[in-house]
């Protein structure tokens, strides 16, 4: 038996790993001891993406405060499964930083567990505690940073070995956890920290949301983490023979389009150098400036820039980006089905909107069928979408008391054509000033947006306000009952939202959102308790449930999710609607006036 020693504010706390056999029996015997108590659990395995083929699971940490066990469990260490297993069985209350990782790992590597049922997540009490990330003024939710800022700043110093050692052994980073010996004193010496980390947290996190009476909050992630978990189990097919079509479809259109920027003079496309200076010399009308005073050509800076060279760009860049984050991300991410396991993160934006990457799915232009078209309903079945209607400004009516808003919902009429109506504007304009509203933003962004001069845009902003006056004072008022520091934004979930020093105008946008989010979480929690529905429901995508039923059901189930996901919300309702779409998620975007590249159209 190894053992390493560390101090975390003056005690001392040990590591031991199980190195033969015969430590087993002291490790079964601390398990015993401890087991009705807390017990941080983590695993370190040879990568991130443990639904694919090349991927094994190393060594099964167990943690208290002082004390942490790291047990190997890769091939040749069979000998420690038992005892692995014997532990997770009798764990009361198992605990880790960012359960749905370990979970999986744990289950992908054979290990049945009670986590799902009893685990607790000190990532999600960390979120609750103070959803920012460092970027934003915060501590963010990594274990090393959350560790250093509430337990010790010298508690990383097991991870910089870490990577000290792959830097000295010219091992990429990202491969470390691969390509380090299994006995590597950097390796053990790290994964048992972990779990002394995560029970230091919990302990600490545990009484700082009792004391601010979050406890209902915490299980309602907790249940909710673990419905979005199990999506992600269930995994969603990939068409691979589109798939394979569509790589090399992609692959020759960015081969076409190299060729013709090279003709404009750019002969890397991912020069932003290059793509300035062709487009200035092809006469484009550049005028966001970059931070050092140079014209920018970044996404947002070339939205507005009407030049078929800009075009041929922005294209290149996206048909990149399709074929790395997605196309082949899905082909060698899937499981040995052709199934892909996103991983769905219910607790990620500030305002606790969902996530989802490994593929980044949510970040999908409105519009595409091309992408969406790789995920295809399992034999038998079709795919169908409930999306609630114009949810956020429904929750906006009710919770400013916008009563001509209000009356529209209620009389069923279309949101944007009412603030058209009431405001003298265009329905497209109308539409993007209301969601202006909701997300924040100016006459600036919606000059932009709308294509209108900045001076049209403040009237319509104006009108806007004289429209629903309502809005403006809950917004004054959100922020005067708020602010910047140690009074952040309450919602009627309960949840804590801290605002910006420089943006506490964001207040209404914060407020709204998390609302939302809150509404399509509730929505989940009920679908969960349909066992039909259930079984096919696939993925959340902003206020939308994607889902997978038998073709003979498909309507009626269909319109069964729309049913249950909407709901009052005080003086409006809040609507959902079920809509099959095919064989393939895709199906759902393909028209006469989006159709599939002549290329793929057997796909159709």
């Amino acid at each position: 038996m190894r053992s390493y020693t560390d101090s975390i504010q003056g005690r001392n706390v040990y590591t031991y790993v199980v190195a033969e056999e015969a430590d087993l029996s002291t490790f079964l015997d601390w398990i015993k001891r401890n087991r009705l108590e807390p017990i941080a659990i983590d695993t370190e395995s040879t990568g991130l993406h443990m639904f694919s083929r090349s991927w094994w699971l190393r060594l099964v940490q167990f943690g208290t405060l002082t004390e942490a066990w790291v047990v190997p469990v890769e091939v040749g260490y069979e000998w420690a499964r038992p005892a692995v297993q014997y532990a997770l069985n009798g764990i009361r209350n198992p605990i880790a930083h960012n359960l749905p990782f370990d979970s999986f790992s744990l289950e992908v590597a054979g290990f049945a567990h009670p986590l799902w049922e009893r685990g607790e997540d000190t990532a999600i009490m960390s979120h609750l505690l103070d959803p920012r990330g460092r970027q934003d003024g915060g501590i963010g939710q990594s274990l090393k940073r959350l560790g250093e800022h509430f337990l010790d700043p010298a508690i990383a110093d097991g991870e910089k070995a870490l990577k000290e050692w792959a830097r000295k052994s010219q091992i990429k980073q990202d491969d470390r956890f691969r390509e380090a010996p299994i006995d590597l004193p950097e390796l053990e010496h790290y994964a048992g920290m972990d779990c002394i980390i995560t029970a230091g947290l919990y302990h600490l996190f545990r009484d700082k949301l009792r004391a601010l009476g979050l406890g209902k909050l915490v299980e309602y992630e907790y249940a909710l983490q673990r419905a979005t978990s199990d999506m992600a189990s269930k995994g969603i097919l990939v068409d691979v023979e589109y798939a394979e079509a569509l790589q090399e479809y992609l692959l020759d259109r960015e081969d076409e389009l190299e060729q013709l920027l090279m003709h404009a003079g750019i002969d890397n496309p991912n020069s932003n150098a290059q793509v300035r200076d062709a487009l200035i010399w092809h006469g484009a009308d550049l005028t966001v400036l970059t931070p050092s005073g140079d014209l920018s050509v970044s996404k947002v800076a070339l939205e507005g820039v009407d030049h078929p060279l800009v075009a041929m760009v922005q294209e290149y860049g996206q048909l990149g980006k399709f074929r790395s984050s997605y196309v082949e991300a899905m082909l060698d991410g899937r499981d040995g089905n052709d199934r892909i396991h996103p991983s769905i993160r219910a607790l990620k934006a500030r305002t606790a909107r969902m996530s989802i990457s490994d593929p980044p799915l949510h970040q999908l232009p409105s519009r595409d069928a091309l992408i969406r078209r790789l995920l295809v309903a399992d034999p038998g079945n079709v795919i169908y979408s409930a999306d609630y209607s114009q949810v956020e400004l429904r929750i906006l009516a009710e919770m400013s008391g916008a009563k001509s808003m209000i009356r529209a919902i209620q009389d069923g009429v279309d949101l944007h054509t009412h603030t058209a109506d009431e405001v003298g504007i265009d329905r497209r304009v109308a539409k993007m000033a209301n969601f202006l509203t909701v997300y924040g933003g100016g006459a600036t962004k919606l000059a932009a947006g709308a294509k209108i001069t900045e001076d049209e845009a403040k009237k319509a902003l104006k009108g806007f306000s004289r429209a629903y006056p309502e809005v403006k004072r809950y917004s004054r008022k959100l922020q005067e009952d708020s602010g910047y520091g140690e009074r952040p934004i309450v919602t009627l979930a309960g949840r804590r939202l801290p605002l910006d020093k420089e943006r506490t105008y964001a207040a209404l946008n914060y407020m709204i959102q998390s609302t939302a989010r809150d509404v399509l979480g509730e929505a989940i929690l009920r679908l969960r308790d349909n066992d039909e529905i259930w079984a096919g429901v696939m993925l959340p995508i902003h206020d939308e449930v994607i889902g997978q039923a038998p073709i003979e059901d498909a309507e009626r189930i269909a319109k069964e999710v729309g049913e249950i996901m909407s709901t009052d919300f005080g003086r409006v309702r809040l609507d959902a609607e079920g809509e099959v779409y095919g064989r393939s998620w895709g199906h759902g975007y393909m028209s006469a006036d989006n159709p599939l590249p002549e290329a793929l159209r057997r796909f159709s």
